[in-house]
């Protein structure tokens, strides 16, 4: 007989309960090398609190999500998955007025 246990660790099982938010925070964070209490440093809080949003369902208030972003130099669309324009991008009218300027 086999024994029945629950979700091993690394199996995504606490992951799915993450807010894209705490997905995103997390990616952002290591991609810049920071560890939880560098960001909270950054910040001026306490490593509870990157940890806390790191493991949460919910995203932050309003002004905490500025202040993770300012912390990372990101958008706070990037932190909810909402990625702003980029320098590079260009918008529909810009295309359509560069297309037309070549014919």
């Amino acid at each position: 007989m086999s024994k029945i246990s629950g979700p091993q660790r690394g199996s995504g099982h606490k992951d799915r309960s993450r807010s894209d938010f705490a997905r995103n925070l997390i990616a952002i964070r290591k991609r810049k090398g920071l560890t939880q209490t560098d960001l909270a440093q950054k910040m001026g809080v306490t490593q509870r609190v990157v940890t806390f949003y790191e493991c949460e369902s919910k995203g932050p208030s309003a002004e905490l999500l500025k202040k993770f972003a300012a912390a990372l130099n990101v958008s706070p669309g990037d932190l909810l998955g909402k990625p702003g324009k980029t320098e590079t991008e260009e918008s529909p009218s810009m295309v359509i007025r560069k297309r037309w300027s070549l014919i």
